[in-house]
C-alpha cells in the first residue's frame, strides 16, 4: 500500500463517526448507526506513513472487512491521544501499533493492559502522548475499558520515508490472523454489573 493510500485511509478514517464521550462531535460528519448498541470491540490501527510506522494502519486495513461483518468498530490513529476521543467503558479496546526494543524486526509482541513492561518499550516513534501515558490518562478519567489488548510488530530503528521492512509486511498476515482469533473465541467481556 502506497503513503498516499495511506494518507487517504487515514483521512477517510479519521473523519468518520466521531463518538461524542465528552467531546462534540462534527454533525455533519456523524454517520447512522444501523443497530442500538456499542460494538463490543474498537480496534485501532495507530501509525504514520513513514517506513514501518504505517503496520498499524495496514493491519486495520487489511481487518476491516472482518470488522465490518463481525460490527466491530475499526479506527485509524496518527496518535494514541485519538483513543480519548472514541474509547467507552463497554467495549473491548484492540490497539495495533508499532513498536521498538523489544526483538527481532518482525517480531508480534502482545500485551493485556496494565502491562508495566510496555513503559520500556518504544512505541512508534512520531506520537505527542505515548500510548501508556494515554491508557493512564483513560484510566484515571474513569474512560478506560476493562479489556485493553496492546499488538505490535517490532520494526526498523531509524525508518523516516523508507519503504517497510520486508519482515515486518511478512508479519501482517500473522498479527492480522492471531487479533482475528481472538476476537472470534468470543470470550465476555466482563460481567453485566462492572462498570468503567
Amino acid at each position: 500500500m502506497s503513503n498516499r493510500e495511506l494518507e487517504k485511509l487515514h483521512t477517510r478514517e479519521s473523519i468518520a463517526e466521531p463518538s461524542g464521550c465528552g467531546l462534540q462531535p462534527r454533525p455533519k460528519e456523524i454517520k447512522p448507526r444501523l443497530e442500538a448498541t456499542v460494538a463490543s470491540a474498537l480496534i485501532v490501527g495507530i501509525g504514520s506513513a513513514h517506513g514501518d510506522d504505517r503496520v498499524g494502519w495496514l493491519v486495520a486495513d487489511q481487518i476491516r472487512e472482518f470488522a465490518d461483518r463481525n460490527h466491530f468498530e475499526l479506527r485509524i490513529a496518527k496518535s494514541p491521544a485519538d483513543l480519548l476521543d472514541w474509547i467507552q467503558c463497554d467495549q473491548q479496546l484492540v490497539i495495533c501499533d508499532a513498536c521498538h526494543g523489544l526483538g527481532q524486526v518482525g517480531d508480534l509482541q502482545k500485551w493485556l493492559w496494565p502491562a508495566p513492561e510496555i513503559f520500556k518499550v518504544t512505541m512508534s516513534g512520531t506520537h505527542n502522548l505515548s500510548l501508556p501515558t494515554v491508557l493512564d490518562l483513560a484510566k484515571n478519567l474513569g474512560r478506560l475499558p476493562n479489556e485493553v489488548v496492546i499488538w505490535a510488530i517490532e520494526g526498523a530503528i531509524g525508518q523516516s520515508t523508507a519503504a517497510m521492512s520486508p519482515e515486518v509486511l511478512q508479519a501482517v498476515p500473522k498479527l492480522v490472523s492471531r487479533i482475528t482469533n481472538d476476537l472470534n473465541a468470543g470470550r465476555p467481556l466482563r460481567g453485566p454489573d462492572d462498570e468503567c
